[in-house]
């Protein structure tokens, strides 16, 4: 078993929901957090937007050590889970925050992974403008998400998101020239636009972006 699994799942071990939710997820996107966290500093502090139940949080606390990592989500249940799996982890909290309220100062580069199609289009460009007035030019914006193309991929991707969320708002997935468009009238410079999802049913895109 890969080491980070294990690690994961012996932190998890309280949260029997937890344990399920990482592995499906790191089995169904370990790739894709190698591609991921190589444009990440390995020091200072990196906000994951929209964490859930942790994992991109706790993965990279074993990657970047030395670096001071912050998940916030504004469901309850699933912060209360975060902080369960990260007891003892001195440079791993959780938050139970809105991306819109919260205080992103000071911060080093900010992750929007599977959460943008989660967040209602009127909010995108008010978000993005506060995320590069607060990180400055040295820092570094990482967005993940799902692509429109292949068409069957963007299916699939969108009827778990049905299924998962059933609740929640309406997902609203975007091309890449839309994203493109909002960060750059947002006060973004794309650096990079590179797919993801290479033997996976998830059609994904990373973005990486930095403050005009």
């Amino acid at each position: 078993m890969d080491p980070s699994l294990t690690h994961l799942l012996s932190i998890s071990s309280k949260t029997g929901y937890a344990r399920v939710y990482f592995t499906l997820r790191f089995l169904l996107f370990r790739k894709r957090f190698s591609l991921l966290f190589a444009h990440l500093p390995s020091r200072g502090r990196i906000v994951d937007v929209g964490c859930g139940y942790g994992l991109t949080a706790h993965l990279l606390s074993l990657q970047y050590p030395n670096a001071s990592i912050i998940g916030i989500d504004t469901n309850a249940r699933r912060i209360r889970t975060a902080k369960t799996s990260a007891h003892g982890l001195s440079q791993l909290s959780f938050e139970l925050a809105d991306a819109n309220t919260f205080s992103f100062e000071q911060s080093d580069a900010i992750l929007l992974i599977d959460v943008l199609h989660h967040i209602p289009y009127v909010q995108h460009r008010p978000l993005f403008r506060r995320l590069a007035a607060a990180l400055g030019h040295n820092g570094v914006l990482l967005i993940a998400d799902i692509a429109i193309q292949p068409r069957w991929k963007y299916w699939c991707a969108y009827l778990i998101d049905v299924v998962l969320y059933p609740f929640s708002i309406r997902c609203q997935f975007y091309s890449s020239q839309s994203i493109r468009s909002m960060l750059a009238e947002s006060g973004w410079s794309v650096q990079s636009e590179v797919r993801t999802d290479a033997g996976s049913i998830f059609p994904t895109i990373m973005y990486l972006a930095k403050p005009l």
